[in-house]
């Protein structure tokens, strides 16, 4: 009998301990895949921005202390948006610090773009993100929905010196109001 409650009792303390490793590495990932959510975001909201400029004159999305400077080319696009030291609130209520780079071949007739960018003393509330992207932008997939396809690399320090790192590939799909600027 006695064997028995030991042995109870070592499993609860085992269950416990794993328990509350796993509810900490639940609550990093969840960390890094919001501020990776952000970053996503942020890339495709400026590339959006900066296609919508030519068309509607009004900047959609980034915050108004964003600065977004341009530089073009007969054949590329070169886009910094800079977040300052101080940083800025953006829609989803983080603070962004820093700098992120895109670049892109201008090719209005093909059916597909290519989107670099990489980052530049780059934080998400205390989050410092250094890595980079590259999204392939489809004007209509299968559906005729626009779609980006990301391939991610990117480390994450969190405030006390620790790291995680990221790499990966996801597709996100615009599904409604792509055509009406909704």
């Amino acid at each position: 009998m006695n064997k028995n409650i030991l042995k109870l009792g070592f499993i609860a303390f085992f269950s416990i301990v794993l328990v509350g490793c796993n509810s900490e590495e639940v609550a990093l990932t969840a960390k890094i895949d919001d501020g990776d959510q952000v970053l996503s975001n942020l890339i495709l909201q400026g590339f959006e921005d900066e296609e919508g400029l030519a068309k509607s004159g009004n900047n959609r999305f980034l915050p108004d202390c964003a600065t977004v400077t341009i530089e073009l080319t007969n054949t590329s696009k070169n886009i910094t948006i800079d977040f300052g030291i101080d940083g800025c609130e953006v829609r989803s209520r983080h603070t962004v610090k820093g700098k992120i780079f895109m670049s892109y071949e201008l090719s209005v007739e093909e059916m597909s773009l290519v989107i670099n960018y990489s980052l530049e003393d780059f934080f998400i509330d205390d989050l410092d993100f250094v890595g980079s992207r590259t999204i392939t932008r489809l004007k209509a997939n299968d559906d005729g929905n626009p779609q980006y396809s990301m391939n991610l690399d990117f480390t994450v320090t969190f405030a006390d010196g620790s790291q995680a790192s990221r790499t990966g590939a996801k597709t996100r799909e615009w599904v409604e109001g792509a055509f009406n600027d909704n």
